[in-house]
């Protein structure tokens, strides 16, 4: 009796270490099983991200850094205000019509599609090379920022609105700023500043625009790919020829900014022109007023266009009108920013229209060779994609050769350009797909 007792008692401890055994193996697979599962879950999300972003990626050996022979710094003018029907916020911006301009002449209707070749009716001569697109289509921007890296442009100026902004969508340009522009650029290494239209169109009074302006700013200036000269972010302050700030406002608004995020690299535009006939002949003499020069807040002066009101018939005229320009700067220890066209065409935005030929790449040259003999400290590239006014450079279908005018900026800095594919928009032109 004892003995079968022993052999039962001894009979249950095998089967309880046989049972928790079991137990325990099952254990192991189920955390195996989850282990599995969470890897497997994991991978498949990378797989997805890695797809997903190939949207942006491209060889990565366009984010490298570009030797180019040209010593002088080259910004373009890049422009966030468009938008489209296909777009995040479903309508049209920019391309349909030009705020400011009034009605344009004819009318535009970027919904009808014109001739064989589907092209959009839109606000402007020429017509981009990867189509009409959306500025929040980072696709688009990472394409922009390799090409212009590629040609030797060192940064974007990134035109931003603040309140006044005439376009559909309010907002827009902050938006693009802080969502495409930023990561966009720490990712293919090129550099981008705020190109400030706040100060010049704001309907409110200086001190609320500022602080709007550096609320901007401190979203952005912390990047690894925001432009700091002399340590300092830059920031570009734009101003009509006659300017809405006062020299005593452009003080309380840059100190106010200041005040906000620290000490900033202003760099204002105040080009003027002092025309006169002589026998004759209309002549053109640029100048920066004195009492801008003297502005103790100004770092840089300079100018975004000279089509406004400078219309010089010969574009050579600007080797004898920009020295000048950059020696008066020099006298009050500032540097220059010198602006540099491809040409000019606001037939399709105005009923007053006036047009400066690209004469082939001819205009082009001739602004890049001023601003070399001038020497001044800065280029300024207007632009890369204001299309209304057709100053792009950016590709385009209208031209034999889509790259052809960062073809000659590129041979100005020294660099041999290389074209890259054309990008997998994220917001593609559905109707004009085949």
């Amino acid at each position: 009796m004892y003995t079968q007792k022993r052999f039962c008692s001894e009979a249950m401890v095998v089967f309880d270490n046989v049972l928790g055994w079991v137990i325990y193996m099952f254990d192991v697979f189920r955390y195996l099983a989850c282990v599995i599962f969470l890897a497997s879950m994991i991978f498949f999300l990378l797989v997805q991200f890695i797809c997903d972003n190939s949207l942006y990626a491209s060889d990565s050996s366009q984010s490298e850094s570009i030797e180019k022979d040209s010593e002088i710094p080259m910004f373009a003018c890049y422009y966030t205000w468009y938008e489209t029907p296909y777009g995040p916020e479903k309508t049209w911006t920019q391309w349909k019509n030009y705020i400011g301009h009034g009605d344009p002449p004819g009318g535009l209707n970027p919904d009808a599609i014109l001739h064989k070749e589907k092209l959009r009716d839109i606000s402007s001569e020429f017509y981009p090379y990867v189509g009409v697109y959306s500025s929040l289509d980072r696709a688009v921007t990472r394409w922009h920022m390799q090409l212009a890296k590629n040609a030797g442009i060192d940064a974007f100026v990134i035109d931003t609105w603040g309140p006044g902004y005439p376009g559909e969508v309010p907002g827009l340009t902050h938006q693009v700023l802080f969502d495409v522009i930023r990561p966009e650029a720490e990712a293919t290494g090129l550099k981008f500043f705020v190109f400030d239209e706040t100060s010049e169109y704001s309907p409110h009074s200086v001190e609320t625009t500022a602080k709007r302006m550096a609320e901007i700013l401190k979203k952005v200036i912390d990047s690894p790919a925001y432009l700091k000269i002399d340590g300092k972010p830059a920031l570009m302050i734009y101003q009509l020829w006659e300017g809405h700030l006062k020299p005593a406002e452009l003080t309380q608004y840059i100190e106010i900014i200041e005040s906000e995020i620290g000490p900033i690299y202003a760099m204002v535009t105040k080009l003027r022109d002092q025309p006169s006939v002589k026998n004759g002949i209309k002549q053109h003499r640029l100048y920066f007023p004195d009492h801008w020069l003297e502005h103790p807040d100004i770092d840089s002066i300079g100018g975004y266009a000279t089509f406004c009101h400078a219309r010089v018939e010969d574009t050579k005229d600007y080797n004898k009108l920009y020295p000048p320009l950059v020696e008066s700067a020099k006298k009050h220890n500032k540097t220059t920013f010198l602006p540099v066209h491809p040409g000019f065409s606001n037939k399709k935005i105005s009923n007053e229209p006036w047009e400066m030929s690209r004469d082939n790449g001819r205009t082009l040259k001739d602004y890049l060779q001023a601003a070399k003999i001038a020497e001044t400290s800065f280029i300024l590239l207007t632009s890369w994609n204001e299309w209304p006014e057709s100053t792009v450079i950016e590709p385009s279908q209208s031209w034999d050769d889509p790259y052809q005018y960062l073809r000659i900026i590129a041979e100005f800095n020294g660099i041999d350009f290389q074209p890259i594919p054309l990008p997998k928009m994220q917001y593609p032109d559905s109707q004009l797909i085949n």
